[in-house]
């Protein structure tokens, strides 16, 4: 099993994206992307209410409907993003007043920003190490050892 940056642990499901399974933060079940996404923004939504979420707040009928719509919501985010990039852009400050999903006018600018970034980080660490270069006709360096104990009294008589 893999761990997303998170610590929870992603099922084996493969490599397609929507198919990643995420441990639920309000429950004991394991939850797709866009469910994890969408709990992660009702978490957001709640404590700028100064709301606690209790667990499986998706049944009470405040959430239910909310919750259904943005995972609807986020899975049209999750065609175009990386789900560690919209993790990633739900952490930052800016996002303090997110309220939903649909918001693009909010969320895109750093959801560019932070796809830029995954790439980058994707990019460099897909890239060969540089080889290091010698000169044909360098020779090795010459091997200094350590003189011992005794061949330094030796040395000395």
């Amino acid at each position: 099993m893999d761990r997303n940056h998170f610590g929870h642990t992603l099922g084996k499901s493969g490599p397609k994206l929507m198919s990643k399974k995420f441990k639920s933060l309000y429950s004991n079940s394991k939850v797709t992307a866009a469910q994890y996404l969408t709990e992660c923004l009702c978490w957001l939504v709640a404590k700028q209410d100064k709301k606690e979420l209790p667990e499986k707040f998706w049944k009470q009928p405040y959430w239910s409907k909310f919750f259904r719509r943005q995972v609807g919501l986020a899975n049209a985010l999750l065609k175009e993003y990386d789900v560690d990039v919209i993790i990633s852009s739900l952490k930052d400050r800016r996002m303090w007043g997110l309220k939903s999903f649909g918001a693009k006018f909010k969320l895109e600018p750093v959801l560019k920003e932070k796809q830029k970034q995954f790439d980058l980080k994707r990019k460099n660490a897909s890239a060969k190490p540089p080889t290091p270069k010698f000169r044909v006709n360098q020779k090795p360096r010459n091997r200094q050892a350590k003189k011992s104990v005794i061949n330094r009294l030796k040395e000395l008589e």
